[in-house]
């Protein structure tokens, strides 16, 4: 047999790139809490522009969310959500907030006018119940949860792998995010109960969401704005 007639000697499949850790879970959540950390609640304009760029951003993104690929949730998360609400406005008897919030209907913009503060509140309830709940879970849940147990390459850990120091840190630090830490912390802790029973972050977008819609609708029917 002549040389040419030989089969193509097959090459190595060539190994994936290991992510970065400036990557589709972690770039929206960055982008979207450091315009929260720089501007006060108070600047109109920044709880739209982070969440447009966040809403782009995930959909950027949106093929590195392998998890997400299957839209299925169990009906708990409705409950766990609701629970999370109850605790939350609950907290606020226990550890009052020292700030305002935010409040749509006091702009002093010249172009203020009941429309556009009704249009404020609508993107203020819409970005925390469908963006935020997103971003935030493929963060918290699914990147880092699994960054604490392989730093290395977190893909290669199954979502809803439980060991005590990815559980302990990641909680902590998402109490540390919001203004009720303790509260924040106990949030953290029932939406990663979903994760661990369930080995999906699905589940647990859907009780955030639950939890930040039902909170929405709470502070405009109140006036509760140190809320949000």
């Amino acid at each position: 047999m002549s040389d040419e007639s030989k089969p193509e000697a097959s090459k190595p499949a060539r190994a994936e790139e290991k992510p970065d850790i400036l990557n589709g879970h972690t770039i929206p959540f960055i982008v979207f809490i450091a315009l929260t950390s720089f501007f006060p609640s108070s600047t109109r304009v920044i709880y739209p522009l982070k969440t447009v760029l966040g809403a782009a951003l995930l959909w950027y993104y949106r093929k590195d969310f392998t998890e997400l690929k299957e839209w299925r949730f169990h009906w708990s998360a409705v409950p766990v959500g609701l629970a999370v609400l109850a605790m939350w406005i609950g907290s606020e008897y226990v550890f009052p907030s020292q700030g305002n919030g935010f409040n749509p209907f006091t702009g002093d913009s010249p172009f203020t006018s009941p429309a556009t503060d009704w249009l404020m509140a609508s993107v203020r309830l819409g970005g925390s119940a469908l963006v935020v709940p997103v971003l935030e879970e493929l963060f918290w849940r699914s990147w880092l949860l699994r960054y604490l147990v392989n730093n290395d390459d977190f893909r290669t850990v199954p979502v809803g792998q439980f060991t005590w120091f990815s559980f302990l840190v990641s909680n902590v630090l998402f109490g540390l995010e919001h203004d009720r830490v303790i509260a924040g912390i106990l949030a953290g802790i029932a939406y990663c109960a979903l994760v661990y029973r369930f080995k999906e972050i699905r589940s647990a977008i859907v009780a955030h969401a639950t939890t930040n819609f039902g909170l929405g609708v709470y502070v405009i029917s109140t006036g509760a704005w140190q809320f949000w």
